[in-house]
């Protein structure tokens, strides 16, 4: 087996390009998909519509694996049709927060987040104000986002950003005379670039930032023998792999992927008897064993049992490999790890 690698750049027309490469090709066999939701969500027609099995790790944007019929796209990760509800009520019942505002990020991922309103309307705040961000914003920019948050009286913010937009975002937070900062709760989004190094832990020790993470770490103090083992093996077998989990920069990432790896090689094993004459045959039937698996299969986050099943009306979770029981909420290190805090 030989992987691949075909960067988007987090351009959905690109990710279009990228897939029409893979159909080109008669041994292909599924994606893996990168960081970012838009270019999943815009390509998930196409996607379906040509049997491309198609794993996600990482990409939250609650849509992309909900579409019935023919469907392709199968996660293991975080999963905004309930992030959102999590950091909402973390807001509220964790940190006393009466007068937040929402800072979501202008694209299709971050639209999603809307949702939130329903949950603290819920919640007894009808009115949680929405301020919208482009890509690439810069300092004066966010600059203008703090002031209006200061005059709004707001006392906290929930950000849905990835690393280049919340690292400007929190840099202008730290700006802000001592009395006039606010919490900050982020999607993870954040961890998934450069932005310890964006914002270097004296400029975060300036701002209250917590954000999302799923409930494993291989910083915990009694890892299983299942973990210490996946570690000494990922070190062994990759030479550019950090010597320390606390060096590991985007742990999820490559949890979720040791996870959903795991998975479907279980289903592999029980498709390789199976006499397919092409690709496309092997796709069908590792799609098919991905929704039928019942034998426990060992995992970082929890033991998987049948973590994937036909998406219905009555089952739009079908395709989703983890619950909001699994998210919890984490902080950075002075020394740039990141540290589970809990629920």
């Amino acid at each position: 087996m030989r992987v691949i690698r075909s960067d988007h750049r987090g351009n959905s027309r690109r990710t279009t390009r990228n897939l029409e490469q893979f159909l080109a090709d008669d041994n292909a066999l599924l994606v893996i998909s990168g960081m970012h939701s838009p270019p999943l969500f815009a390509n998930q027609a196409f996607i379906n519509e040509n049997h491309i099995l198609t794993l996600d790790p990482w990409p939250a944007a609650g849509p992309i694996t909900r579409s019935q019929g023919e469907n392709w796209l199968y996660r293991l990760s975080l999963d905004d049709r309930y992030a959102g509800e999590v950091m909402a009520k973390h807001a509220v019942e964790h940190r006393g927060m009466t007068k937040p505002v929402m800072l979501l990020e202008e694209t299709g991922w971050g639209k999603n987040y809307n949702n939130m309103s329903t949950v603290f309307d819920i919640l007894g705040l009808p009115k949680v104000p929405v301020i919208w961000f482009k890509w690439g914003i810069g300092e004066d920019s966010a600059d203008i986002i703090m002031r209006q948050i200061v005059a709004g009286g707001h006392d906290g913010a929930i950000m849905v950003a990835n690393a280049n937009e919340g690292a400007v975002l929190t840099r202008a937070m730290a700006r802000l005379d001592a009395e006039q900062r606010s919490p900050i709760i982020s999607h993870w989004g954040i961890t998934g670039g450069n932005f310890h190094n964006m914002v270097p832990s004296e400029e975060r020790q300036l701002v209250d930032l917590t954000f999302l993470q799923t409930s494993f770490s291989f910083l915990d103090s009694s890892l299983s023998p299942f973990a210490q083992t996946v570690w000494s093996d990922a070190i062994a077998l990759h030479a550019d792999m950090p010597r320390s989990p606390r060096q590991l920069r985007a742990p999820s990432g490559f949890i979720h992927a040791l996870d959903l790896g795991s998975i479907l090689m279980m289903a592999a094993e029980k498709v390789s008897a199976d006499k397919a004459r092409s690709a496309k045959e092997v796709r069908q039937l590792l799609r098919n064993r991905l929704e039928t698996l019942q034998d426990p299969i060992q995992g970082l986050v929890k033991t998987y049992t049948q973590p994937f099943s036909q998406v219905t009306n009555d089952n739009p979770d079908g395709h989703e490999a983890l619950s909001k029981e699994n998210i919890v909420f984490a902080r950075f290190s002075e020394d740039d790890a990141i540290e589970l805090t809990g629920p």
